[in-house]
């Protein structure tokens, strides 16, 4: 493959010696139900739209910016969501000035009133229900383990608080303008060609499928569109053995709702704290 001249490579990880069935069982069914299913193969050209940010720069990378926490390994446990909805916080917090990781263990115990199911399914707009109404602990005070136990009580206190979340019409362009604003939870379909990732603008090799089918929650920190094939930066929760250090490029291509459907849920969401 990596001398195929694709626009991106692969490389061996944690992910490279398991079989079809345990590559596919580490994604996630979501608990999405609002989505667009009419944009599945709209073209931007075809809806009378372009590509851009309204009156923004046209790159934009909060990482290199240094409002990124650092990329978190999520295991065996299917809970992107967490760690995607974390990791908007602790990025809202760092732009505001202060550094934190907070806690995914607590989401896993205490979130399922909120229609969260620990490591079988979740979503991002749960979550930050969850944590607009009851504060995140911080990684510190509450350790993950990957492994879903009874809620435990921490001092409010000790908690860290979220003012309001903000989710982003669904369009890639809705997209690039929330990421202007911060780093951008979301939702997307993961290829099992996805998990070789290693550099470069991925491409998926065939069609994502439907957007019905979204299996995976990633944070998007960053886009340029001045690169000879525009892209966005995602960070993921796979640990810094995978992509480069934790991170992506995904190529932008011409679809309303973006590379596999990155931009075609209500899961598109930004915090302010």
């Amino acid at each position: 493959f990596n001398n195929e001249h694709h626009s991106w490579s692969k490389g061996l990880n944690q992910f490279s010696y398991l079989t079809v069935e345990e590559r596919a069982s580490l994604l996630q069914r979501t608990t999405i139900s609002n989505f667009n299913s009419s944009y599945d193969d709209n073209l931007l050209k075809t809806a009378g739209l372009k590509l851009k940010t309204q009156s923004g720069p046209n790159k934009i990378d909060w990482n290199q910016k240094g409002y990124v926490s650092p990329v978190k390994d999520q295991g065996k446990c299917k809970c992107s969501y967490a760690f995607t909805t974390n990791g908007a916080i602790e990025s809202a917090y760092m732009i505001s000035g202060k550094n934190v990781t907070m806690s995914e263990q607590e989401i896993l115990d205490c979130s399922q009133s909120f229609g969260n199911n620990a490591c079988d399914t979740g979503s991002n707009t749960n979550t930050f229900q969850y944590i607009k109404s009851n504060s995140i602990s911080s990684e510190a005070d509450y350790k993950y383990t990957g492994t879903p136990n009874q809620c435990k009580p921490v001092t409010p206190a000790s908690k860290y608080s979220i003012k309001d979340f903000t989710s982003c019409p669904v369009t890639i362009n809705s997209l690039l303008k929330c990421v202007l604003i911060a780093p951008t939870a979301t939702a997307m379909f993961v290829k099992d060609d996805f998990l070789d990732y290693e550099k470069g603008i991925y491409e998926a090799e065939s069609s994502c499928g439907s957007i019905s089918q979204i299996n995976a929650f990633v944070l998007v920190v960053g886009y340029d569109l001045e690169a000879q094939v525009p892209f966005l930066v995602i960070k993921n929760s796979w640990g810094t053995s995978w992509g480069n250090l934790g991170f992506a490029q995904l190529a932008i291509g011409e679809r309303v709702t973006g590379p596999c459907f990155i931009a075609g849920s209500d899961q598109m969401t930004y915090v302010t704290v």
